[in-house]
């Protein structure tokens, strides 16, 4: 599975058009793309997922938050916040987000066939785009990862150039990033630079 996940704010593009955006973190090599954009109606939703399935390359992955009709409409990945219940199809990948070691045990306790693929987990350290959400620090993310029984587990909050090699060094498998590549002067550098420093760190696949 990839180790770098970017998660989409259309108002954290320093101004520039969200799609635009996301392209050029992809051609800094980001391969898999969370489109949140919680506030949109299910129609621009609708319509910026297809504008990011028409121009993205083969081999992204994109995953829709919080929608499961959508992304089985679609054919896309799901992400689901934490405590969502889970749609009657599921399609694949699709992640969860968890704040706990509970609740990442919790998800790998399901049966096989509707555990996650992967577990996005935080808030890590402390963010501007969460500013009350309490962080859980290196040592909670690695109750996550060690509860996790195996599931890769993407690092989130506060993810940036230093704090990237932590979260992964405290045993994450990737990291999920924002305004770090979204609002950065070059997004296809700001993930390259991000993906490096993972690959120093990461073990070998």
């Amino acid at each position: 599975m990839e180790r770098l996940m970017l998660v989409t704010d259309r108002r954290a593009t320093a101004g520039r058009a969200l799609v635009d955006t996301v392209l050029a973190a992809v051609a800094g090599g980001v391969r898999m793309v969370q489109l949140r954009e919680k506030d949109l109606p299910d129609g621009p939703f609708l319509a910026l997922a297809c504008d990011l399935l028409d121009r993205l390359p083969g081999g992204v992955v994109l995953l829709l938050n919080g929608r499961p009709a959508l992304a089985a409409r679609l054919g896309t990945g799901l992400h689901l916040p934490e405590g969502a219940a889970l749609p009657r199809r599921l399609p694949r990948p699709w992640g969860r987000a968890v704040h706990s070691a509970a609740a990442a045990a919790a998800e790998v306790s399901r049966p096989r066939f509707s555990r996650p693929d992967y577990l996005v987990a935080g808030t890590v350290f402390p963010t501007a785009s969460k500013p009350s959400a309490a962080a859980v620090g290196t040592g909670g993310l690695r109750r996550i990862v060690g509860a996790a029984d195996g599931l890769p587990v993407f690092a989130i909050g506060g993810m940036g150039p230093g704090r990237v090699r932590e979260a992964v060094a405290a045993g994450a498998h990737g990291v999920a990033v924002r305004s770090a590549v979204l609002a950065a002067p070059d997004p296809a550098e700001a993930a390259a630079r991000l993906l490096e420093e993972i690959a120093e760190v990461a073990p070998a696949e």
